[in-house]
């Protein structure tokens, strides 16, 4: 008898033959697991399949159905399970961290990175990090790093200080500054694939037309 694991990760379930279905009443995503291959006989027997919930960065979870034939379980806490038995019954249970360490630290542990926003601040009207996001360009190489081959983004912003044209060209001058600073650091031009400057459009702080805000002053370096 051969046993699958299915571990779900922000309410997806990355399982042979899981559906995704549309927004419940309560504003969540939720996914099917209706009759997988794995469960299904084969020359070796029937399969286990066990689907965990891990918890999000934030602590929460998402809510996955699992379905077999008539019985049907919500899985929807952090480390909440759901096991569809090598006879076919269906059985919601619960796992510590520990446990799932012990069982599928192998697997876990060869998962990527999940995908980070890394912001770096500059200083007002100009393309110059402040000192605070100077001394962090290691910790952002060290980020970046981890994945054997990150695709990477660079999109550059301003706050409301000047005119819609020269920010333009500011933002678009800040993410040309940081993928300069990471090729210069040894990344691979060819894994940084798109570098751009979104002006004033997409502040982390509204403000008024003129204001200068040093949280709008950044560099996003998406990386997964």
């Amino acid at each position: 008898m051969r046993r699958a694991l299915a571990v779900v990760m922000l309410a997806v379930a990355l399982v042979a033959c899981a559906t995704q279905r549309g927004a419940t009443g309560r504003g969540a995503q939720r996914a099917t697991h209706d009759e997988p291959e794995a469960l299904r006989p084969d020359s070796s027997g029937f399969r286990e399949v066990t689907l965990i919930i891990l918890p999000k960065p934030d602590g929460g979870a998402g809510s996955v159905v699992v379905r077999r034939g008539k019985q049907e379980t919500v899985v929807d806490k952090p480390y909440a399970a759901a096991t569809v038995r090598a006879d076919g019954t269906l059985q919601p249970a619960a796992v510590d961290v520990a446990q799932v360490q012990a069982e599928f630290g192998d697997t876990l542990n060869a998962l990527p990175p999940r995908p980070q926003v890394l912001i770096l601040h500059f200083v007002e009207g100009k393309d110059e990090f402040t000192p605070e996001s100077l001394s962090r360009l290691d910790a952002v190489l060290a980020e970046i790093q981890r994945r054997p081959a990150p695709e990477i983004t660079v999109t550059g912003h301003t706050d409301t200080a000047g005119s819609r044209r020269f920010n333009d060209k500011l933002s678009l001058a800040r993410a040309k500054r940081v993928r300069d600073e990471l090729v210069r650091r040894g990344i691979p031009t060819g894994h940084i694939v798109s570098v751009a400057g979104r002006g004033e459009r997409e502040p982390v702080v509204p403000t008024a037309e003129g204001v200068t805000e040093p949280l709008n002053r950044r560099v996003e370096i998406g990386v997964r």
